[in-house]
């Protein structure tokens, strides 16, 4: 039986993080750099739904490894949430790992 490489980077997420998101999402934010970003870009970058993003966003924030950050208004409404990476270390070792875990 053949396993295809996104099984096993959500087989290692699960057993690591309890959450078998965690690394792909990491990875995607990562991807992003310091640049803001909403759970809704996560979600389109990485194909999962945003009710699955979200928590996974809302324990990094609660870890202090992501932090709010402001935007400029669209006019239209409510504005996004808009986060970004803090410098913490953690999210640098937590980057680093979820890289590994996804090779």
């Amino acid at each position: 039986m053949t396993r295809e490489i996104g099984d096993i980077e959500r087989d290692r997420s699960a057993a690591l993080f309890n959450n078998c998101h965690l690394v792909e999402v990491v990875n995607a934010i990562a991807q992003n750099g310091r640049k803001p970003f909403t759970t809704r870009n996560i979600a389109n970058n990485t194909s999962l739904s945003d009710s699955v993003v979200r928590p996974v966003i809302r324990r990094l924030v609660d870890s202090r490894l992501l932090e709010p950050t402001t935007s400029n208004s669209t006019g239209r409404g409510r504005s996004p949430n808009y986060l970004r990476t803090t410098n913490a270390s953690g999210w640098t070792e937590l980057k680093a790992l979820c890289r590994k875990l996804a090779d």
